[in-house]
């Protein structure tokens, strides 16, 4: 049986580390969908898709809003060159390390879960027996 100050500090501490590996967790997930979005980005601006307008031109005529193919271009390649795709075996391999260092946080997060409703089922049942 646990003292009632110390079953508290130990509750406060993983309620502490539950949260820190919550934030961590969803830090790794941003980061995570930050490099699936670059190397979607790289592979896209690789293969860019036709001019508009090309097959279109006769049935939406002069008058049609088609934007300026040169500055889409630019602006999905942004300032890097096509050599992005050169990028990717890097970003696939960052994006590999991430996701087993999520998987650890995600499995120490549960741990520390367990351990918590462990402690809490624990002291809710002393509380109970006192009664």
């Amino acid at each position: 049986m646990t003292t009632q100050t110390g079953t508290a500090a130990t509750l406060d501490d993983l309620r502490l580390k539950r949260r820190a590996l919550r934030s961590e967790v969803n830090r790794v997930q941003h980061w995570r969908r930050l490099i699936k979005a670059r190397i979607d980005l790289s592979v896209a601006g690789a293969l860019l898709p036709d001019r508009l307008g090309v097959d279109a031109w006769d049935v939406l005529g002069p008058g049609a809003l088609l934007p300026d193919h040169v500055r889409m271009a630019q602006l999905v390649r942004g300032s890097g060159s096509a050599s992005a795709v050169l990028d990717l075996p890097e970003l696939r391999d960052i994006d590999r390390h991430l996701a087993a260092y999520g998987a650890q946080a995600r499995s120490e997060l549960e741990r520390v879960t367990s351990v918590l409703v462990e402690l809490l089922s624990q002291e809710l049942s002393e509380e109970r027996a006192g009664l």
